[in-house]
């Protein structure tokens, strides 16, 4: 009741005291989890629910709230790179974004990017690697530009004039 009438702290303390005294009680677990990621603490939400072990019937539940998080902690560091003035600031960000979504075309076409900005041209070339292998992306005049890019800082001007 606590927790639907945003009494946060009130629901948290009731929680805290049942796993005091039921650790492994699943229900505290998921709604310790639950309160944290109504705070906004999404990461801390995020590891509690990953680390739950749900009977069968709430194993959908859980999986569900794991995803939502995973994309909301994405959009937020996504975000935070995109506002980031510092190229390799902002790529340590991009990296912790794929860490969650490794699938995210348009992230990981801005990490290469600020690799190729820091002259970290092999770790360019490496993570530039997924979108080569899905036909949409590897066509894309983005990405052709960003393997021109890596080809004229590794020194391979020929390579790189091919590609346009």
């Amino acid at each position: 009741a606590d927790v639907q009438q945003q009494r946060y702290d009130e629901a948290m303390t009731k929680v805290e005291e049942v796993l005091a005294a039921q650790p492994e009680n699943f229900a505290a677990l998921f709604y310790r989890a639950e309160i944290e990621s109504r705070r906004g603490e999404t990461t801390a939400a995020l590891q509690h629910f990953q680390a739950l072990a749900p009977p069968d019937d709430q194993r959908a539940v859980v999986d569900a709230r794991i995803s939502a998080l995973r994309t909301t902690i994405f959009n937020e560091l996504y975000a935070q790179a995109n506002r980031e003035s510092d190229a390799a600031a902002a790529a340590e960000v991009l990296k912790k974004a794929l860490a969650l979504q490794p699938e995210a075309g348009g992230a990981r076409l801005l990490l290469v990017q600020k690799l190729i900005d820091t002259s970290r041209f092999d770790d360019a070339r490496r993570q530039i690697e997924p979108l080569l292998h899905v036909s949409d992306s590897a066509n894309q005049p983005e990405v052709q530009e960003a393997l021109a890019r890596i080809d004229i800082g590794k020194g391979r001007s020929q390579e790189s004039i091919a590609r346009y």
